[in-house]
């Protein structure tokens, strides 16, 4: 084998077994058992390119049937206070995971969902994951687009770079028709999933870090207008048929920007039986024993 092929099924092999239940194939990029879809640093529109709405990107990671999501944004938790907008903010949507292998609109009903901003307009209350999902498109409560297409429309012609994360724009526009999807719109919520917020100390010590997933450079602040960038996030146990290939999207409320990444989570593994304890097996050869013993004299 030629040193180069030999470097090649190495780094392959190394790609396969990073992250637990994530297939190289179907991932983002990955970094430190994270799964990261790394947005475009010039798609976010805050009256012009940059400012509050641009997004940096978030991450995956499976430990077991515990997901964890970690956001690098300017937008906070909390959104931004707009008396135009409905409920007077406009924040973040709701996280949808679609493991159907079909654009949104077709999967319509089949998606779950994570509510995690609790000033936002979904129409589930409880944060939390929720299953049996359809979505809704609520950016023109909130001064926004009306879809995906209009988005990266405004961010090409104004010299910006179109994109939702580990989508590109061309594949986003195809995934997002018709269906630019927001937040929660309706959906069963999975009573037994433990959700929990994480702010930014946790997260780092759970080895989320987007600077390290590009190669320690930074997000350019230089079209910030004073927004500052924000890290937070959450985890929750995953809801019985979220096992495979899938796609994870979150956006803000007004479509301004929006993120995306591919994945793969791994099924629960079998459980391993219990060996035959030390003490089980002597009996099991005293009794057999025992019978030969007793056939033996009888013979």
């Amino acid at each position: 084998m030629k040193p180069q092929q030999l470097l090649a099924s190495i780094a392959t092999a190394t790609l396969c077994t990073l992250g637990v239940g994530l297939q190289a194939a179907n991932a983002g990029t990955v970094y430190n058992d994270w799964n990261y879809g790394i947005d475009s640093f010039k798609d976010g529109v805050s009256g012009s390119l940059g400012g509050l709405f641009e997004m940096y990107g978030f991450g995956i990671k499976q430990d077991g049937e515990t997901i964890y999501v970690g956001i690098d944004a300017r937008l906070p938790i909390t959104g931004q206070l707009d008396n135009g907008a409905l409920n007077k903010s406009i924040t973040w949507g709701d996280m949808f995971f679609n493991f159907s292998g079909n654009p949104l609109l077709n999967a319509q009903g089949n998606l779950f969902g994570v509510r995690f901003a609790s000033t936002n307009d979904s129409a589930v209350k409880p944060l939390g994951l929720y299953s049996q999902v359809s979505g809704k498109n609520v950016a023109s409560q909130n001064r926004g687009f009306a879809s995906y297409a209009d988005q990266s429309k405004y961010v090409t012609g104004a010299k910006g770079i179109a994109g939702m994360g580990e989508l590109t724009d061309a594949e986003a526009k195809v995934y997002f028709k018709d269906a630019s999807l927001n937040v929660i719109s309706k959906g069963q919520q999975v009573v037994e999933s433990v959700f929990e917020s994480l702010d930014s100390t946790t997260l780092s010590a759970l080895g989320f870090n987007l600077n390290g997933a590009l190669n320690g450079a930074k997000p350019p602040e230089s079209n910030a207008n004073g927004a500052k960038r924000q890290t937070f996030g959450f985890k929750f146990t995953r809801g019985e048929g979220m096992v495979g290939d899938f796609v994870a999207h979150v956006f803000a409320e007004c479509l301004n920007d929006g993120m995306a990444v591919r994945g793969n989570l791994a099924p629960k593994p079998e459980p391993t039986p219990e060996p035959i304890s030390l003490l089980g097996l002597a009996a099991v050869g005293a009794a057999v024993a025992t019978r030969r013993y007793h056939a033996a004299k009888v013979g």
